[in-house]
Parts: structure tokens; C-alpha cells; sequence
């Protein structure tokens, strides 16, 4: 039926193989590019991310507490109402071991999957955190919110630098690249050193 058609805003997993939709009922759906498979899963409000070897999704319901279901089959793998204020982000590390959430209060929560519990947690204090990007490897992490985007050192648990209002990771590269308003630049991740930048057209 119509209500079980792709949405316009689909995410893939990393290898290309995978990807979500919302139908317009909110059931969120797995589908594999390349063979019938698909999946059927329960009821989300919110759809963030599907993990990078397709077997897990993580999405919201309609009082935002997280659920993480296992897309054969549509099991749920485990659920939490961690988040004091609403999850607005999600994204699954590419090692498959973490998944990292955010929420409207500026928080975030590293999530263990093996253990299926919290592995920590931080308060960053910048605004409603709206987007979560890992780097190939999972080593860093862009944090997007409303005040800005920074760049987080996963193992090492820190900020290790704010890079302005938006930012995204170069494919195949150890770099980032951000807008400060005027320029963008070009940062090596692992020194923190800037690489290049160029003018915005005024």
C-alpha cells in the first residue's frame, strides 16, 4: 500500500547495502538494495540511524525514549528512557561495539551494545544536540547543535576542538572540513593543525 512506499529522507548504512524509510503510518522499514529482503518494525516517532552492518536500527516513540531493534526480524534488542529530556540524535559507531546518543537538553550517552548498557555520559552545555557523524574509522565524532558543531575524541572522551557552525568529515582522509562564516578550513584531525581555507564569496 502507499503507507508501506520509501519516504524522500532515507539513511543508508555505511557499506551502501542498507537502507531506512518511514512510512507515512511510521513504521520504519530495512530494506536491502540488492536482494527482496526487507523488514518491518514497530512504531517509531523518530527514525535516526541504522547500524553500519544493518542489523540494528535505532529510532524514538512518541515520548522520545529510545529503542534499538535488531532488523531481522524486527525484535527489539533493548530500550531506555536514559535521556531526563528528549533524544534528538543517534548514531551508531562504524566498530559496531557503541552507539551514541543526544537529546534536547545538549547531553550525550555512549551506549555499549554487548552489554546493552550506558557506558557514559556527558554534558557538553552546548544547546540541543541535532546531529551525530562518526569518521570511517569511529575514532572522532562531529557533534552538530545548536550553537555551533565540535569535534569529539571518542576514546579520549573530550571535546577536542570547536569547528564553527557546521562541519563534515573529508571521505578517505584524516581531515575535517568547517565554515567559520567567512572561511572554510580544512583541519588534520590527529594534530589539529590547520590544513588549508579559502575565502567565502561575500
Amino acid at each position: 500500500g502507499t503507507e508501506d512506499k520509501p519516504q524522500p529522507d532515507l539513511s543508508f548504512d555505511a557499506s551502501g547495502d542498507f537502507f531506512l524509510s518511514r512510512s507515512a503510518a511510521n513504521i520504519a522499514r530495512v530494506w536491502a538494495v540488492n536482494n527482496a529482503y526487507d523488514a518491518e518494525l514497530a512504531d517509531f516517532e523518530n527514525v535516526f540511524a541504522i547500524s553500519t552492518d544493518g542489523e540494528r536500527v535505532v529510532g524514538a516513540d512518541e515520548a522520545f525514549r529510545m529503542h534499538v531493534y535488531n532488523t531481522e526480524g524486527g525484535s527489539e534488542s533493548f530500550y531506555s528512557d536514559g535521556h531526563g529530556d528528549n533524544m534528538t540524535a543517534a548514531e551508531f559507531n562504524p566498530n559496531g561495539r557503541f552507539l551514541l546518543t543526544g537529546d534536547r537538553s545538549g547531553s550525550l550517552i555512549q551506549w555499549d551494545l554487548e552489554t546493552e548498557r550506558e557506558d557514559f555520559r556527558w554534558f557538553p552545555q552546548q544547546g540541543e544536540i541535532t546531529d551525530i557523524i562518526y569518521n570511517a574509522e569511529g575514532r572522532y565524532a562531529i557533534i552538530q547543535s545548536a550553537n555551533g558543531a565540535s569535534l569529539w575524541d571518542v576514546e579520549g572522551r573530550t571535546v577536542s576542538r570547536q569547528v564553527g557552525a557546521t562541519a563534515a568529515f573529508v571521505p578517505n582522509s584524516d581531515t575535517v572540513i568547517y565554515g567559520d562564516g567567512a572561511n572554510i578550513i580544512t583541519l588534520d584531525i590527529a594534530s589539529r593543525n590547520e590544513l588549508g581555507r579559502a575565502a567565502l564569496p561575500e
